[in-house]
């Protein structure tokens, strides 16, 4: 049965008659005539006994409303609830990124969120591996570029710099290296994260240049790359924001000033920018406002 023809019903028998409810929900009284005959033919029984005077609802009638009437107050309160969904960020903030990322980034974000949205649970799931959205039940998350999966809304959130670095040790027993082309001869440690952990891109002058190394080391962790590299153990291509502080420190020097890499461009993301939710929306929002204050 449709529950909007019962729904019907039941506000025919509670204002008194068909002309009145017609009025009161704003349609045709030939229209809600109508559906109250399809669906008495539907169940195979009359449900009102009508004349020019009066109207009665019948046996079949009465047992409809009693059974009916829970069903409609649940389906009432289900609507009120999807409603307010829209509303205000409530439920439960399913949140992907790569644990890297979240850790250095996201706990300023989360509080600020957290203390903002109190009805809002979160649920963070952090893994290097790019999981669906959609399958996994992923709200949104946070993405380094390039993307691959396009049927994603993507805003993009800044773009992080990406150095060669080496120890000071290690350059001192090896010598300097003033081309893209010299890291083939010294010993490199590559992250296996990457797409392509061997392929290291430069920028000479804004011509691009593309080294194919052959890594002593290699490691799926950015921070592992990086103590290596400050063991003296090779050249690692770095996220500028992980060499940071041992580079001021004096235990890292960027290798190839001269020849950047790329910048890696960061992104949230979501599946559908139709109909967000208010708890999806207002983290895109504060996320968004957090890494425009950052250097990356």
């Amino acid at each position: 049965m449709d529950p909007s023809a019962i729904e019907l019903f039941a506000s025919v028998v509670e204002l008194g008659g068909v002309r009145v409810a017609a009025q009161r929900l704003g349609l045709a009284r030939s229209s809600v005539s109508r559906a109250l005959a399809e669906l008495e033919a539907k169940l195979g029984v009359r449900l009102l006994e009508r004349s020019t005077r009066a109207m009665k609802v019948t046996e079949a009638g009465t047992l409809l409303l009693e059974r009916a009437r829970p069903a409609l107050a649940m389906l009432a309160d289900a609507e009120s609830a999807v409603r307010a969904l829209k509303k205000r960020p409530v439920g439960t903030l399913r949140i992907a990124a790569p644990p890297l990322v979240a850790e250095q980034f996201l706990p300023p974000v989360l509080e600020r969120y957290g203390r903002r949205y109190p009805e809002v649970k979160l649920d963070l799931r952090l893994d290097d591996a790019q999981v669906s959205l959609v399958d996994e039940g992923i709200d949104c998350a946070l993405r380094t570029g390039p993307l691959s999966d396009s049927a994603l809304v993507a805003k993009r959130i800044g773009a992080g710099q990406v150095r060669a670095y080496a120890s000071p040790e290690y350059l001192t027993g090896r010598g300097e290296i003033t081309h893209p082309t010299m890291l083939t001869e010294h010993d490199t440690i590559a992250f296996t994260g990457r797409r392509q952990p061997n392929r290291w891109v430069f920028d000479g002058g804004g011509e691009r240049i593309v080294v194919t190394v052959a890594p002593k080391h290699r490691v799926n962790s950015l921070l592992l790359a990086r103590d290596l590299c400050r063991a003296s153990l090779g050249i690692a291509l770095l996220p500028a924001f992980i060499a940071k502080e041992s580079a001021i420190r004096g235990e890292l020097r960027e290798v190839l000033p001269a020849f950047p890499s790329p910048s890696t461009n960061m992104y949230v993301v979501y599946p559908n920018a139709r109909l967000l939710p208010p708890k999806t929306q207002a983290f895109v929002e504060l996320v968004a406002a957090y890494f425009a204050t950052i250097d990356l």
